[in-house]
C-alpha cells in the first residue's frame, strides 16, 4: 500500500488515479476537514484521517504502508507561515515512516515555492 499526503489538490488526485490504474492500492492522509470532498472519486482506496504534524495519527496511517508520496499542496502555499511550517510536516512524516519501518518517498514539490527555483 502507498500512502498518499494532499490527496485532495489537483496533483493528488491525478496521482491517486495513477496508482490505483496501475493496480496499486491507496491510502489518502486527510485533515479533517471538508476539503475531504474533493477526494478522487470512483477509484478504490481508504482514507486516515489526521494531520501531519500529528506522529502519532502518521505513524498510524502508515501501518502496512510500504512507500509515501508527499506533496506540497497548493493550499500550503497560501500563506508565509504554511509555507514555512512544511519543512517540520515533512520531517515529522519521515519521522513517523521510520518509526512505521517504511522506507521509500517520493516527495514533490512545487515550482515556484521559493522565487529563486522559478
Amino acid at each position: 500500500m502507498i500512502l498518499v499526503t494532499n490527496a485532495t489538490t489537483f496533483v493528488g488526485r491525478a496521482i491517486v488515479y495513477r496508482l490505483v490504474a496501475d493496480g496499486r492500492a491507496v491510502r489518502c492522509l486527510v485533515q479533517p476537514s471538508p476539503r475531504q470532498l474533493s477526494l478522487p472519486t470512483g477509484v478504490p482506496f481508504s482514507v486516515a484521517s489526521g494531520q501531519i504534524h500529528d506522529v502519532p495519527a502518521v505513524r498510524a496511517a502508515l501501518q502496512d504502508v510500504t512507500a509515501a508520496v508527499h506533496l506540497l499542496g497548493e493550499e500550503t502555499l497560501r500563506g508565509e507561515q504554511a509555507l514555512e511550517k512544511h519543512p517540520e510536516d515533512t520531517a515529522n512524516l519521515l519521522r513517523a515512516m521510520e518509526q512505521a519501518d517504511v522506507s521509500r518517498i517520493i516527495y514533490i514539490s512545487r515550482l515556484g515555492a521559493d522565487s529563486a527555483s522559478a
